[in-house]
């Protein structure tokens, strides 16, 4: 009998601490990657900080025109775009090696396990944007919007889940913009959410059951003034907002329902662990912060402090 007890109090034991753990297996980020002007030995615009906004540290780069820098939570691997080619390095920007030779891939994105990376690439046939994905070192290249992308329509800003199983982008034509998901093998494309407005930088949030992106369609408040920083690169249908609307973080189910306003003015975002991260343009300082904040968007804080531009990197517009 006692023996049948300790044996039930050891399964409800393991039972509670797998569902008080949550899912363990997601990787946890400890740092980010971020773009900055500011002064720094040697100089560069790639810069890692811990996850809290602590501990800057640069990251010297090869090439001009660096953009969409990212890392894997094992920080065994750093992914960018210099001169429209994807590059990978590790975390001290050491080792740096070339991946892509075109000249046309833009907003490339690591997978959080390290394994693939997302990216933009300009196809010439329809004249217009697809959504690649290939391993980190640059072999097993596969478009995923060919169904999908021709002269009026384009695909761009590739993010992975939290698992890395799922990737998620956004579609532009003539007249609106749409969020599609797909398995990183090409199956499973799924149309979630179109709206009139443009959307930009979608993410899943770690669980997968909500999608935040940046929406051109949000509300303006009584006296907002949009700003509209030199360094955001647009490359849309024209699709802008009118003068009654700004740009904003918002959130959807992965059904496409429940669309909340979450920030107003940011302009590109993303999700690490548990926390939004999202870049603001401040118009009194006249550069851009990154912030911080609960996934609801309460609870901001500012982890750049304003006397250098710095940005996440992650925005066509």
């Amino acid at each position: 009998m006692k023996k049948v007890q300790i044996a039930l109090f050891s399964l409800l034991a393991l039972a509670a601490f797998t569902v008080g753990c949550g899912d363990s297996k997601l990787p946890v980020f400890k740092q980010m990657a971020f773009l900055s002007n500011r002064t720094s030995t040697p100089q560069t615009p790639v810069f890692l900080m811990n996850v809290d906004g602590s501990n800057v540290t640069p990251v010297p780069v090869t090439g001009e025109d660096v953009y969409s820098p990212s890392v894997s939570a094992d920080l065994k691997t750093l992914a960018f775009t210099s001169d429209g080619n994807v590059w990978v390095s590790d975390a001290a920007g050491s080792t740096q090696t070339q991946l892509t030779t075109t000249g046309e891939n833009y907003e490339a994105k690591l997978s959080p396990d390290g394994t693939s990376i997302v990216m933009d690439q300009w196809d010439s046939t329809p004249s217009n944007y697809d959504i690649w994905v290939m391993k980190n070192d640059g072999t097993g290249a596969l478009n995923l919007t060919t169904s999908l992308t021709n002269s009026t329509t384009g695909c761009y800003s590739g993010s992975f889940s939290a698992d890395s199983k799922k990737i998620v982008f956004s579609c532009y034509t003539e007249a609106s913009t749409s969020i599609y998901t797909i398995n990183p093998d090409g199956t499973g494309l799924a149309t979630i959410y179109t709206q009139n407005d443009y959307c930009d930088t979608p993410v899943f949030s770690p669980d997968g059951k909500q999608i935040f992106f940046v929406s051109f369609g949000v509300p303006a408040p009584n006296g907002h003034k949009r700003a509209l920083p030199a360094i955001r690169r647009f490359r849309g249908a024209g699709i802008k907002a009118n003068d009654a609307t700004t740009y904003g973080v918002v959130s959807i189910n992965s059904d496409g329902s429940n669309l909340s306003t979450l920030v107003v003015g940011a302009y590109e975002t993303e999700i690490l662990n548990n926390s939004l991260y999202y870049t603001l343009y401040n118009t009194d300082l006249e550069t851009s912060q990154i912030f911080m904040s609960n996934l609801d968007g309460s609870n901001a804080v500012a982890l750049t402090d304003g006397t250098s531009y710095s940005y996440l990197g992650t925005s066509t517009d």
